[in-house]
């Protein structure tokens, strides 16, 4: 179920936020397309992190830029959940946030120590 069918907005609220999201999805899908062009430009020799709430499309631009910088991409939750062997939310449910907030950081600090990659980091990253 999408947040904006959970009723937690008076209908009028909820039809303008469907519209919004609709036409989100929508741009976001005419945006990949320039996005997988290719990159002419000096060769990026630096990660590139990308920031912001979750479920804003850290990913989805990431994958896109990676494409067209031709850069590994990289999520740091997906490097956490390898890292630990069990999924994001079980970290949460068994060690805690401030368990989960430090395995996050180590990971990113090792994505960024490595080869420059676009990096999508977890939603909470920045609060730190």
């Amino acid at each position: 179920m999408r947040f904006w069918d959970a009723g937690l907005f008076p209908s009028t609220i909820s039809g303008r936020i469907r519209k919004t999201m609709e036409q989100k999805v929508q741009n976001s899908h005419e945006m990949v397309g320039s996005l997988t062009q290719s990159y002419g430009g000096p060769p990026i020799t630096r990660p590139i992190a990308l920031v912001g709430l979750m479920g804003c499309g850290k990913s989805m631009v990431g994958r896109n830029l990676a494409a067209m910088f031709q850069m590994p991409f990289a999520d740091s939750d997906t490097a956490i959940e390898r890292a630990a062997g069990v999924t994001v939310a079980d970290i949460f449910d068994l060690a805690g946030e401030a368990k989960f907030r430090e395995m996050e950081y180590r990971e990113i600090e090792i994505l960024l120590g490595g080869a420059p990659a676009v990096i999508a980091t977890g939603g909470g990253a920045f609060c730190q």
